[in-house]
């Protein structure tokens, strides 16, 4: 028996580069670099997320909208699954301020094909990488904040003191308060796990 999904997409065609920028409400939103003329956007985006999930391209069906930006997209031999007994909607599930800095073991990150699905882009576990090959880090802390992975987080302990360095998914921090607060908050969290003073962030 075959199975399928099929999602939402918020299209913003004639980017700089095929994407997957995140949320959008309920749906996806996605970049193309094609044009909408003559269907090259619509082809652009079965292409972009053939790609993205690791499907073949005919599993990638365009059901709707096809002359519109908000479309719905069936993804053939992929299947999501949320609890019977659970509702998305549910304020048990809203996205709150808060930082989380998980571990690469962490059941949302050991999955390496559903984390670049779901925030389209590749995470390595690069502890027995040699230092000059590294892109991440040691042990780099995947980054979580309002329900996306935005980037990463090394750390380490010198002098008593806990030091943190960062990297991210659009090359800078997210320009937001609630996120410098949040991150401090998750610091505070690990200093006062580890018995450490302040930490240190370049």
């Amino acid at each position: 028996m075959s199975t399928s999904t099929r999602i939402a997409l918020r299209v913003s065609p004639g980017g700089s580069r095929a994407r997957v920028v995140g949320r959008h409400g309920e749906a996806w939103k996605v970049r193309v670099a094609a044009p909408p003329e003559g269907g090259r956007a619509n082809e652009a985006v079965v292409g972009l997320l053939a790609e993205a999930l690791s499907l073949p391209r005919g599993a990638v069906t365009l059901v709707s909208g096809h002359g519109a930006r908000d479309k719905i997209v069936r993804l053939d031999g992929l299947d999501w699954y949320w609890p019977a007994s659970e509702s998305p909607r549910s304020a048990r599930w809203r996205l709150d301020d808060e930082v989380r800095l998980l571990t690469p073991f962490d059941p949302v990150v050991w999955d390496r094909r559903r984390f670049t699905i779901l925030w389209d882009w590749i995470y390595r576990f690069e502890a027995y990488t040699p230092a000059p090959k590294r892109k991440l880090g040691y042990y780099a802390l995947p980054l979580l904040w309002r329900g996306r992975v935005i980037g990463w987080g090394n750390l380490s302990v010198s002098g008593g003191q806990l030091h943190g360095s960062f990297g991210y998914v659009s090359d800078k921090a997210a320009r937001d308060p609630a996120f410098d607060a949040g991150l401090e908050a998750e610091l505070a969290r690990i200093r006062m796990f580890l018995g450490l003073g302040s930490a240190k962030n370049p």
